[in-house]
């Protein structure tokens, strides 16, 4: 399979992928996405707080330790006001009042209805729907995280060892009144041994931080290998919802360019949360209409988020483009959307906060960005700049 401006490279690890021909270098941005089970509308890096986390940066949230989905798939209960009435979310969907021991007596329907209960149901249940799609809703938001242009990026610049030195033995366990030693040899030596392999992780782990900061004030002063691995790390950074594979090329110092191959469709969840009769929580496929927008705006987005990357990790460059390309099934690749950007003009609409701005197409506008979208919403093909 090969085509006009595209080819099939070997990715390792995975099956061959097409990219763009036009530049040399070949990359991939993260990894494709778990989206875990049931209904995969929760990623396997979610963080800790249950917040969406996608297309943020390693260095900027706290995932989970586990991609376990237990805690998805168990019941879940919300406190509703003062009275100590709780709603909980059965495993059938449904959400159900929980009252307080002392109000465990038998409630009537009339009762049921006249104390508000049915509509603390439904709030809950919305709540359950929020909670539950803000992952997937946040896919078309790659442009929301995008860094500053006046600070140089570093990845996990700054950041202390996350691991606490492990715990010394106990001054009870290490002697006793008279001062003698009754500790049994291997609780001291367990002690030494625990906190030497700390000692190397910890030296490691900074010696990686010094390292990267050497190679961005390498990359600040235009040296083609230092940019190229500094601005690749960057983008490394970002928690991507799924692999962007990509090629690029340096013209001198001032000028990175890259083609960006779109995720398709079924790299993406397809169903949603919503809320059906009775208070009911229900996953259900999404419709083509909103799924349609979600991917426009998340390609939008990826063009809009790649340029300011390009912007934050190397001072030194003054244009970026940027062009992304489908492929469509059973169609050739062809490309989409096409945007150049000067840092002067970049950063003043990062000041304004257009970069940032609900619409990745205000932004695109301005910058001259080449697209054509149809009545129906799809992507027609472009001329890309080159």
């Amino acid at each position: 399979m090969r085509y006009a401006r595209f080819e099939v490279i070997d990715v390792p690890g995975a099956s061959a992928e097409l990219v763009s021909s036009r530049y040399r270098l070949t990359a991939v941005f993260g990894e494709r996405v778990r989206w875990l089970p049931p209904h995969r509308l929760v990623p396997s890096f979610a963080s800790a707080d249950g917040q969406a986390v996608v297309y943020r940066r390693r260095s900027q949230v706290l995932l989970s330790d586990t991609s376990d989905n237990s805690a998805i798939t168990q019941a879940t209960s919300y406190a509703i006001g003062t009275a100590g009435y709780r709603v909980r979310i059965d495993e059938f969907g449904y959400a159900r009042i929980v009252r307080p021991a002392r109000a465990q007596q038998r409630v009537d329907p009339l009762t049921h209805l006249a104390d508000g209960a049915s509509e603390m149901e439904q709030e809950a249940a919305q709540s359950v729907c929020k909670h539950l799609n803000q992952h997937v809703d946040a896919i078309a938001w790659p442009h929301r995280w995008t860094p500053p242009p006046t600070v140089q990026l570093i990845p996990s610049a700054g950041r202390a060892f996350p691991e606490a030195p492990p715990e010394p033995p106990h001054p009870g366990d290490i002697a006793n009144r008279k001062g003698e030693s009754r500790a049994a040899p291997n609780v001291v030596n367990a002690y030494l041994d625990a906190r030497a392999a700390w000692l190397r992780r910890r030296f490691a782990w900074e010696n990686t931080q010094r390292a990267t900061k050497e190679r961005s004030e390498r990359a600040a002063a235009g040296e083609p290998r230092a940019m190229q691995e500094h601005l690749l790390a960057c983008l490394q950074d970002v928690l991507w919802p799924a692999a962007v594979h990509a090629s690029y090329e340096f013209r001198g110092s001032e000028e990175v360019c890259f083609d960006l191959r779109i995720p398709g469709l079924d790299d993406l969840p397809d169903r949603e949360a919503t809320m059906t009769y009775g208070s009911r929580v229900a996953v259900q496929p999404m419709r083509d209409v909103r799924r349609d927008l979600m991917h426009r705006r998340h390609s939008f987005g990826l063009v809009l988020r790649v340029i300011g990357e390009a912007f934050a990790a190397l001072p030194s460059i003054r244009r970026a483009t940027v062009s992304a390309f489908q492929v469509p099934s059973g169609q050739r690749p062809r490309y989409v959307i096409s945007a150049a950007a000067e840092r002067k003009a970049w950063s003043l609409l990062y000041a304004e906060k257009w970069v940032t701005d609900e619409s990745p197409e205000r932004a695109l506008k301005v910058l001259g960005a080449r697209y054509d979208v149809n009545g129906l919403g799809a992507l027609l093909p472009i001329e890309p700049f080159g």
